[in-house]
Order: C-alpha cells, then structure tokens, then sequence
C-alpha cells in the first residue's frame, strides 16, 4: 500500500512539473511574439518619406513634394537619422541662381478678386408657360425656334377651336345687336340707355375675355371689322421675353393643359454663381459680381448668405440676376441682347471689399495637392520651402493668412532653379564624402 502511495505522489509530482515547464514555454513564446510586433511597428515608425528627385524634402507621412509635386517614397532610416532630417526638412542650400528674384513680405492694401465661373439658370417666378385656350388643333406656328426673342402681343401660333368658333358668333352678336339698336333708338335717354349701356358693357366683357384667354389683338380686330367667324384664331404671347421650350406643332391636338411655349423674361437673367469651399472661405462681404475681365464698375451685388452646398459639384452655389438696364453698357450687354440657353457657362469674377493684409506677388506661391507653399530666405543661401495658408487674390497679390511675418523675404522668380541648385550641390557633395 505504502509502495503504491509512492508511485502514486511521484506520477503526480511529474505531471505536475510537466505542465508547469509548457505553461513557461507557451508564455515566453508569446512574449517574444509581442516584442517583435512591437519593434516591426517601431521600424514602421521609423520610416520616412522622401521624394526621388528632392531629396531635402523629407516628412513621417505620406504626401506629394511641393516642389514637383511627385509621390513621396518610403525609405527605412534609423532614429538619429531621422532626427537629424527633420532638423533639415525642406531647406535648400544653395548660392541663388543669377534670374533669382525676391520679395519682402508687407502689409498692403489689397481689393480682392476671385475667378469662378457661373452657369446661366431658369428662375421660376421668371418663367411663363403659354398653353392654347380651348380644345383645338394648331394650324399655323410662327415662333418654333429656342432662343426666339419675343414681345408682348406677338402671335406664337393660330388654333382652330369649335369652343372658340361658337365664343366668336356670341362676340359677333353682341356687337350687331349694340348697333342696330344704336341705329334704331332716336332717344338716347331712360329705357334705351340702359340696353345700349348693358350691350356695351357685355360687348367689352367679350373681348377682354378674348385677351385674357391669349387671342391676339389683330384677331379680335379682324373679327369685328367684317362681323364673320375665323377659321383659326392668332394666340399671342402675354410676355415679352426669350423662348426656353417649343411643343408647338402644326396639327398638334392641344388644350389648356397642353404646355406650348416656356417664355423666360430676359429684362433678368438668372444665373448661379459656383464657388469651391476655399473660394468661399477668402471672399468677404460684402462682394459684388463682374464679368471676368471687367472693371469694378459695371457689377452687380451678390448675397453670399444665400449660397447653398451643391453635393454634385462639390462647391458652395448662389444665384443672382443680372439686370439688362444695369448692364446694357458692359461686356454682358451682348448676353443680355441675345438669347443665352440655359446651361450655358460664363467666366465670372466675384469682387470683395477692400482689406489690408500681408501680401506677396501670386507667382510666388508654389502650388501642390499637399497645399500651397513659398520659399523663404531663412538666412544667407538658406531656404525653407514652407507651407502656408494662402487668402483672398487681386490681379497681382495674394493675402498670407499664416506662415510668413512682415519682412519675411521670400523667392518670386526662379524658384525651381534655386531647388535644381541645391538638389545639385547635396548630390556633389555627398559623392565626395563618399
């Protein structure tokens, strides 16, 4: 029994050991798992980012080079020399090429101009619909072109109704019974009075009704100077304006529900103003609106307030109207004369009002997906290619909003050549340290 006790104890005491020699294993490969993903990351951070042609611009992330706007590529380096490329990051070191030309940075005044663009539109409360009177079939069109400019009483189109065939044998009533009793009645006073007072009245009520409906006026006077029904009847346009839409056809079966013409006022034409989100944050009201090119004094106001958020086009929109009596002397009096469909897109500048701000010349901003950029003399033969935060332009300056002071003396001409200088001096160096 004592013998079998001690086997027993010893079976245990090896099981025991056994599994507290793999839990130990088990757990030191776990670690050392961990550690390694641990320094795999600290290599990845470690990492640094350059670009094949400029090799002093360097950063941690990936990007585009400000310069010439290639890839940046990823390259392993160890900490210290990461360190000592951050130190350097976008410096250039070079004596400045002889076309060089400079800039120190001041305060001016500056009358903001942003170039966009604007896209002619349809305005609804500007808008007429012209339908035919009654049931009928159109005989003759006269206006059957987009863009046709017509004037209030022009005849569009002639219909032939049987409702407006009979309406003209009442017309036609009216006026011989008005007559023959102002022909018989020698007593123009009591009874008399009144029915020729009443025929008069009624005979008015036609023909305004006649008006109303869209007959034109040359109709009407046909139909009263030889007293017969017409076969067709001229419809007119009740507004003077610009022809956007025609459905108008000769043997057309229409009604009052049948949409014939669509007649845009042109005394306005509406148009929608697009401005990109970096447009909107550099123009200031309040602003007014110019055809691109002209001078500041033939615009108009426009309410930036209004301006909604376009998904599609991804940019802020406001409409405004461009009136003809405004701008019959200006560069959009051909626009206004003339029919502009709609859709049609026009360059635009919007004018903000005038500020005083830290300027440099707009050829010296060096543009990039990654933002916009200047080369600042940091100190002698020493550049820093350094990003900043650009604002509103005129037709030669540009507002800094951050990124450079007063007297910050930066590169306007020959910015590509002082990088190729540079790039050239590092490279010859390098070789001879080699």
């Amino acid at each position: 029994m004592g013998k079998l006790n001690r086997k027993t104890l010893l079976l245990i005491s090896l099981l025991a050991l056994f599994f507290v020699v793999g839990a130990a294993w088990l757990l030191r490969g776990h670690t050392q798992t961990k550690t390694s993903q641990a320094n795999a990351h600290e290599h990845i951070s470690e990492h640094v980012y350059i670009c094949p042609m400029h090799p002093q611009v360097r950063q941690s992330s990936p990007g585009r080079c400000p310069i010439c706007g290639m890839d940046l590529v990823e390259t392993d380096e160890s900490p210290s020399s990461k360190h000592q490329d951050a130190q350097s990051e976008r410096v250039l070191t070079a004596e400045p090429p002889p076309n060089t030309q400079f800039f120190t940075v001041e305060k001016r005044t500056l009358s903001p101009r942003t170039n966009a663009w604007a896209r002619v539109a349809v305005d609804a409360t500007n808008e007429f619909v012209v339908t035919a009177p009654a049931d009928g079939w159109i005989r003759q069109v006269y206006v059957n072109h987009i863009g046709q400019t017509v004037t209030a009483g022009e005849s569009l189109f002639e219909i032939f109704s049987p409702e407006l065939y009979q309406r003209q044998r009442d017309y036609i009533d009216t006026l011989n019974r008005r007559d023959q009793l102002a022909d018989s009645i020698t007593d123009m006073r009591g009874q008399n009075a009144e029915v020729l007072g009443s025929l008069a009245r009624e005979r008015k009520r036609q023909r305004d009704a006649f008006l109303r409906i869209g007959i034109a006026s040359i109709s009407i006077d046909t139909l009263e100077q030889y007293r017969r029904p017409l076969d067709t009847l001229a419809i007119a346009s009740p507004y003077a304006g610009t022809v956007t839409a025609v459905d108008a056809r000769s043997g057309l079966t229409a009604g009052p529900s049948t949409a014939l013409y669509r007649i845009v006022n042109n005394q306005n034409m509406p148009v929608d103003v697009v401005l990109t989100p970096a447009q909107m944050k550099t123009v200031q009201t309040p602003a007014r609106l110019a055809i691109a090119g002209g001078d500041a004094e033939n615009t108009v106001s426009i309410d930036l307030s209004q301006a909604g958020y376009d998904s599609t086009l991804q940019s802020y929109v406001v409409r405004t109207l461009l009136p003809k009596d405004r701008l019959n002397k200006t560069p959009w009096a051909g626009l206004m004369q003339h029919a502009v469909p709609v859709g049609a897109v026009l360059d635009v500048s919007v004018l903000s009002a005038a500020q005083e701000a830290l300027v440099v010349p707009r050829q010296a901003i060096l543009e990039s997906p990654d933002g916009q950029f200047l080369v600042v003399e940091v100190e002698p033969s020493r550049y820093a290619v350094r990003k900043v935060v650009a604002g509103a332009s005129d037709t030669h300056w540009t507002a800094i909003r951050e990124g450079v002071q007063a007297g910050d003396k930066v590169v306007t001409e020959g910015q590509f050549l002082l990088d190729a200088a540079a790039t050239f001096q590092q490279s010859f160096s390098q070789s001879h340290t080699d």
